[in-house]
């Protein structure tokens, strides 16, 4: 048998995700700390990068790059946010190869409760809403977060009503081996498995073929 031409695996994403959380929580192999409010985040900031266009701006920028204001449409592009800091009394950011990247960045007005939420997302691709969704303050406050980082799933919230809920685990199950209610088919001892009552229709059908062989039969 030839080898095969492609390797897979889709539960190799969400395991090294989950992995670099567990590194987060325990302090291991982070490079960057960030602080909202009086509370210290350590975090990656590859991780970050990855997840925001504003954090990959301000970590490859030499000086401290603001957070964009809160507005009720999308986030900036990280072009217009890096053209509006160009033109302040501040220098031009240098090179990203030139200096050492950050290793704390501060996020001036961003409440610490909202950023755990957001931080916890990044890293996990789940929210827990406060309040279930019910808390409309504390939902908006995590959605115009999300617009100011650039975090599309996040940017809805708080806007028409939008309660979303984390995402239930997916099946791997990728096609149903019961179509038509008719059962699982032949075992591999040639005896057949049933996987559950017998629709109506089937059964109709069933005692429909019986009699027409009954009647053949009996002519």
């Amino acid at each position: 048998m030839p080898p095969p031409a492609e390797v897979t695996d889709p539960s190799h994403a969400p395991a090294v995700l989950h992995q670099l959380n567990e590194q987060r929580l325990r302090g291991l192999f982070c490079d960057v700390t960030l602080i909202a409010g009086d509370t210290k985040f350590p975090a990656h900031r590859s991780v970050l990068a990855a997840s925001s266009p504003f954090f990959r701006e301000a970590l490859l920028a030499s000086a401290p790059l603001p957070l964009p204001p809160v507005t009720g449409g999308s986030a900036p592009s990280p072009a217009t946010t890096t053209a509006a800091s160009s033109s302040s009394s501040s220098p031009p950011p240098a090179s990203p190869h030139s200096s050492s990247p950050p290793r704390v960045l501060e996020l001036p007005g961003v409440p610490a409760a909202a950023f755990s939420d957001v931080l916890n997302f990044i890293y996990s691709a789940r929210l827990a809403l406060p309040g279930g969704g019910g808390d409309g303050a504390a939902v908006a406050e995590i959605g115009a977060l999300g617009r100011r980082l650039g975090i599309s799933r996040l940017q809805g919230l708080g806007e028409g009503g939008d309660t979303w809920v984390p995402p239930a685990p997916t099946s791997m199950v990728t096609s149903d081996p019961t179509e038509d209610g008719l059962g699982a088919g032949p075992r591999t001892d040639g005896k057949w498995e049933a996987t559950g009552s017998v629709p109506q229709h089937a059964r109709f059908r069933i005692l429909q073929t019986l009699a027409l062989y009954v009647v053949r039969t009996q002519i």
